[in-house]
């Protein structure tokens, strides 16, 4: 089901309304309560949840647009989350002088000719800068992923998000252009089906997408090219125009760069996008007697690097996360946001002692931010320091007696002692102030399961996996409680899809091995 407006996900974004949707994913207008201003968030479609290569890729896909840095030219990728079993990206919202979220879609039907000229420059600078950071080829260009900013610039969008997803394809037999060097068709295709399920992609895009590169890319904005200079026509269509609508797009001056965008064979087209740009400034100067001007860099802000750094965290890259953190604090030193999130990725990268510096500063500095307490009394928890852990998680929830974190923090602090009974109010207590705070569910599960009130852990199994269909402890433990209860048949299935996840669990292999010795016993029930 999608998000409706209101709607608060994970205590940290409410929904203010739907921007778009595609074949897997969803971008909604949001409200950060963390960042205090409105962004873009994109996920993926609910239906994808259970699918582990999907969200592999999305995450891979996510950490490759952030990669890529700020550049003018392209949508800020500010955040990465994990809320409820899904995930998701945070990004720049970007709108036109009309206060909409406009692509260039919406543009097409009427662009002048040194509009388009620039809005291409600007495209070449932004994808080229892409490439220079490590960006194979985009694979998804086309009017809908180029975004229209209030001061009249364009942003590329989705490096990859939507074309990853994509499981439907369609093999490509043809060209653009027929043997006689005209528009029109060549190959025994159907009207459409030439360039591929978006019409934008190129021919080698087509029989195998591993071997896009730039001169993919140059061919879909190719199309783009003509869809400028036609009012949005696609070049597919040309054979059915009148002569005068033809006559106007043959002799466009960028018609010629159209044809070399879009030839059969990449070794034919632009190289790359910085011979195009060329060809376009040279129009630019030629037709209009100007030189075209690069919009300013807009410099890094503190946030975006605590943003940065917080979301490399997420996704376990805590190298790249400690370097955002330390640029932050050469802004700000005393900045606790980045303090104890550059303290964080020292603990995972078990540099201990520089860490505990970190967390005792931020407590001095802000000893009222129960955040602070929160997460130095994690670091005590993850050295093995239970007793000093404790002490920081209630002085945390004692600041904010309604933090989720805290109630999380303690309950897990008792599971581990063993103290099941006293752990599950707490486990419950987190969920009630943050529905998405899956560990809280987890946590109450686990204690049910080895207080032996397998009906009840069954239920949290349940609710557990309804928002994260992959969480591999869960199905493992409710493949045990199923087993324990005599349902063999739902504890085999179970104990299969975690071993989809992870084939090479040396627990669950133990569990299959000698739990089901005679496998076709279950399997055929």
């Amino acid at each position: 089901m999608p998000y409706k407006y209101g709607e608060v996900i994970g205590n940290k974004f409410t929904i203010l309304e739907q921007l778009g949707k595609g074949g897997c994913g969803v971008v909604y207008k949001v409200y950060s309560h963390e960042m205090e201003e409105e962004i873009a968030l994109k996920t993926y479609y609910e239906s994808y949840s259970n699918n582990p290569e999907v969200r592999k890729r999305f995450n891979n896909e996510a950490k490759n647009w952030f990669d890529i840095g700020f550049h003018q030219n392209i949508v800020d990728a500010l955040l990465i989350e994990f809320i409820g079993g899904r995930q998701f990206i945070g990004m720049e919202l970007v709108f036109s002088k009309n206060g909409k979220s406009e692509t260039l879609q919406d543009y097409l039907s009427n662009i002048s000719l040194k509009t388009s000229i620039i809005w291409s420059i600007q495209f070449c600078d932004g994808i080229s800068y892409a490439y220079s950071q490590g960006i194979k080829a985009h694979r998804d260009i086309k009017p809908h992923n180029i975004l229209i900013s209030d001061s009249d610039t364009i942003k590329i969008s989705d490096f990859g998000l939507a074309s990853i997803l994509q499981d439907r394809r369609e093999i490509l037999d043809g060209s653009i252009f027929g043997n006689d060097g005209n528009i029109g068709f060549a190959g025994p295709t159907q009207f459409g089906s030439i360039i591929g399920t978006s019409g934008y992609q190129s021919p080698e895009q087509e029989i195998d997408p591993s071997q896009s590169d730039v001169r993919s890319d140059i061919f879909s904005y190719g199309i783009i090219i003509f869809q400028m200079i036609s009012q949005g026509i696609h070049p597919l269509y040309f054979p059915q125009l009148n002569k005068s609508k033809q006559d106007m797009i043959l002799k466009s001056p960028l018609f010629p760069i159209f044809k070399k965008c879009v030839n059969h064979h990449p070794d034919d087209r632009y190289q790359n996008f910085i011979e195009l740009k060329e060809e376009l400034e040279r129009n630019l100067s030629i037709n209009f007697g100007e030189k075209y001007v690069p919009i300013p860099f807009k410099p890094f802000k503190c946030g975006d690097f605590v943003n940065r750094g917080n979301s490399y965290a997420k996704i376990g890259f805590h190298s790249k996360a400690f370097v955002y953190f330390d640029e932050a604090l050469k802004i700000d030193p005393n900045l606790p946001e980045a303090i104890f999130g550059k303290a964080i990725s020292l603990t995972e990268l078990k540099f201990f002692e520089l860490a505990k510096e970190l967390f005792d500063k931020s407590v001095q500095l802000y000893p009222t931010n129960a955040r602070v307490w929160l997460n130095r009394g994690s670091f005590y928890k993850k050295t093995g320091q239970i007793n000093e852990a404790l002490l920081d998680f209630r002085k945390s929830l004692e600041l904010d007696p309604i933090d989720s974190h805290s109630f999380y923090n303690i309950g897990a602090w008792l599971l581990e002692l063993g103290k099941f009974e006293e752990a599950v109010p707490l486990f419950e207590q987190a969920f009630q102030y943050d529905p998405d705070l899956i560990q809280a569910l987890c946590g109450k599960s686990s204690c049910l399961f080895l207080m032996g009130n397998l009906p009840e852990a069954l239920i949290c199994f349940d609710q557990i996996l309804s928002k994260d269909p992959l969480n591999l402890n869960t199905l493992s433990l409710k493949a045990q409680c199923l087993f324990t209860l005599g349902d063999m048949k739902g504890s085999y299935e179970c104990l299969e899809k975690a071993l989809a996840i992870n084939p090479n669990d040396p627990l669950l292999l133990f569990i299959q091995h000698h739990g089901f010795e005679n496998i076709d016993k279950y399997t055929g029930i």
